[in-house]
């Protein structure tokens, strides 16, 4: 005779095993009505408690009903502050539990709101936080944390820190000037991500320094410096550094990890060493470098590697790992990029399988006067911790004039390149059609899957005037013979950087020049 087990007669052994993969609301909506053995059960396990932002209202009620008998034994947190049918989650959450038990805590997407400060007063009673963590949206507009509430979280947790805290990620936008007037906190973190957002005259890359200060015990570093600055391509009107006396420098002698993301802020290879000389036993140093303005001299250091090798070996000698992502825009006459690359390979032997690559391309070409191109720096094994696309240069306009050179040729063609764009803007001029590109043998470009294809260049109007009668007056001295279909060479310039079998999206714009009509044809 067959013996049939039912669910409720599983040894709670094999319960307690099951509940390790589920979180509270699937425990709750699977299990409390079983039996009597099984409720006692319950009462006796960690919970979990992930809030989706998939989630419906009723299912954010059904869960609160039976937190109400079970909060303290909530050990984590992950919640997105906006769910399908409700926003301000977080606040709903901590206005009717204590979760005296929490170990790791997650917000994301935090909407402002008069009660917040109801969640930081409870965050900062909790005695069993190892973990926590708010994660905003890299775009500002998007983030919904008001300076006010930005400023409570920070204070909390970089001034009033907890004692149990080990690990933090405050990544909202938020210039943390309060810091600075801290002489001395001891605090037991050792992992922070964290963004300086603000004005030029509040943040730079010394807001480091007092944040080094005060958290000594720090083993992983991931800052990102974000200037307010409104991105203007001709603006040069930047505030210099502060002042730093070298000799009141921190030390953070247990610092191996530092990752550090600089956009649109001023820098300089002088200003980086003096922050890696408060890390003396680095082991990693990861940088990204962000700028969309006209060159400086100090910024050109930053390309020259032989600047690299004389501050990294000076300051942090037992660095194993280095990378870069450095992303700008030229204004003036091009770079020799023999000479770029030669500089870096002082560091080939220096660190473990490194390699570095640059490539360039002009941004909106064809312009009178005006040389504009977009320069692309980074090493073979530049891993980001932080999702950077969202950051990078806006949108470009690629055209035949993309050209990458590397340290080693050999190795760049068994590396997935460094391009994070899933959009990009094609444009080939009329007059320069002949292919300029030098590539490895794979395609820069892998992840694209939206293409907007120009066929007209958007010259501004007196250019656009001139150049028309120009090809005109050329046309009737017959001094300019060409075949007007130039589509096949617009479609070669295009596959040649692109893999167009991950293309889902392709836009065709400025199509007012008839010349131009059979490259919709060729590319389709």
């Amino acid at each position: 005779m067959t013996i049939r087990t039912q669910l409720e007669d599983l040894s709670n052994e094999i319960f307690l095993d099951i509940f390790e993969y589920l979180d509270a609301n699937d425990i709750f909506f699977g299990f409390t009505s079983l039996n009597l053995r099984i409720s006692l059960l319950l009462n006796s396990i960690p919970l979990h408690v992930n809030i989706h932002r998939t989630y419906c209202r009723h299912e954010l009620e059904f869960l609160c009903n039976h937190l109400k008998f079970h909060s303290d034994q909530v050990v984590s947190l992950q919640v997105h502050d906006q769910i399908c049918d409700q926003t301000n989650v977080i606040v709903y959450l901590f206005h009717r539990h204590d979760f005296i038990n929490l170990h790791s805590c997650i917000f994301y997407s935090i909407n402002s709101s008069s009660k917040l400060k109801i969640v930081v007063e409870k965050l900062s009673k909790l005695p069993k936080i190892v973990l926590f963590r708010i994660i905003q949206s890299c775009n500002v507009k998007e983030d919904k944390l008001n300076t006010s509430d930005a400023f409570e979280f920070s204070q909390l947790i970089l001034i009033d820190t907890p004692s149990t805290l080990r690990s933090t990620s405050l990544y909202f936008h938020y210039n943390h000037t309060q810091i600075a007037t801290i002489s001395k906190v001891t605090t037991n973190l050792t992992h922070l991500q964290i963004i300086f957002y603000g004005t030029l005259n509040d943040i730079s890359i010394y807001s480091l320094i007092p944040l080094l200060r005060i958290h000594r015990a720090l083993r992983t570093l991931c800052v990102t410096i974000k200037s307010t600055h409104v991105m203007g391509a001709y603006n040069t009107n930047l505030p210099n550094l502060p002042f730093i006396n070298e000799n009141d420098l921190p030390i953070s002698s247990l610092l191996k990890s530092f990752d550090l993301q600089i956009v649109m802020a001023p820098c300089d290879i002088y200003s980086i060493g003096l922050i890696l000389h408060c890390m003396p036993n680095l082991y990693q140093f990861v940088f990204t470098f962000i700028r969309d303005r006209s060159l400086s001299p100090f910024i050109m250091d930053l390309i020259h590697g032989q600047n690299w090798q004389e501050m990294l070996t000076s300051h942090v000698p037992y660095l194993k790992k280095f990378d870069f992502h450095i992303s700008l825009l030229k204004f003036d006459q091009p770079l020799d990029f023999d000479d770029i690359v030669n500089s870096f390979r002082c560091l080939v032997n220096l660190y473990h399988q490194w390699d570095m690559c640059i490539s360039r391309w002009e941004y909106w070409p064809n312009i009178l006067f005006v040389y504009t191109d977009h320069i692309h720096m980074w090493t073979l094994n530049y891993n980001h911790l932080i999702t950077r696309r969202e950051n990078d240069i806006r949108s470009i306009t690629m055209s035949d004039t993309f050209y990458m050179q590397s340290t080693n040729i050999s190795n760049l063609n068994n590396r997935q390149l460094n391009f994070h764009h899933h959009k990009m803007d094609f444009f080939m001029p009329n007059d320069r059609t002949t292919l300029s590109i030098q590539l490895p043998t794979i395609l820069p470009f892998q992840n694209i899957t939206y293409i907007v294809c120009h066929l007209a260049y958007p010259e501004p109007s007196v250019i656009a005037f001139l150049q028309n009668a120009t090809i005109r007056l050329k046309q009737i001295l017959s001094l300019f013979t060409r075949d007007d279909d130039d589509s096949q060479k617009y479609f070669d310039n295009l596959v040649r950087l692109v893999n167009l079998s991950n293309v889902e999206t392709v836009e065709f714009s400025r199509n007012n020049d008839i010349r131009r009509l059979n490259v919709i044809e060729r590319v389709l």
